[in-house]
C-alpha cells in the first residue's frame, strides 16, 4: 500500500500497548520470522487512526480552554494523561498525536 501521506515523522516502530510493570518487546511473526517493524499498511492504518484522535481532540481542546481558561501548554497535558490512561495508542503514537494537535490549533 502506498504510504506517501504519512508524515515521516510519524512512528515506525510497532504500535503495542501493552500493559504492565514488566517490560516487553513487541514483535511480528512474518514469514517464520519474528521483526520489530510495521508493514506499509499496518503503518498507514495507524496513522489513518491516529489522525482521527487527533481531529476529535481539537475540539475537546478547544471546549476545555473555553471552561478553564489556562496555558495552552498546560491544556496540552491534561488531553496527553487522558488519552495516556486509555490506553488507544503507543507513546510515540501519542507523542505524534499531542505534535500534530498543536499544529492544528495554532498552538
Amino acid at each position: 500500500m502506498e504510504t506517501d501521506s504519512i508524515p515521516e515523522d510519524f512512528p515506525t516502530a510497532i504500535s503495542a500497548v501493552v500493559p504492565g510493570a514488566q517490560p516487553k518487546l513487541c514483535v511480528l511473526r512474518r514469514v517464520g520470522l519474528y521483526v520489530a517493524d510495521q508493514d506499509d499498511d499496518a503503518r498507514r492504518q495507524r496513522w489513518l487512526m491516529c489522525e482521527d484522535l487527533t481531529s476529535q481532540l481539537v475540539s475537546v481542546a478547544v471546549k476545555d480552554t473555553r471552561g478553564r481558561p489556562a496555558p495552552h501548554e498546560e491544556t496540552l497535558h491534561r488531553i496527553r494523561l487522558s488519552v495516556a490512561r486509555k490506553c488507544w495508542v503507543s507513546p510515540a503514537e501519542l507523542d505524534w498525536v499531542i505534535k500534530r494537535l498543536r499544529q492544528l490549533l495554532a498552538w
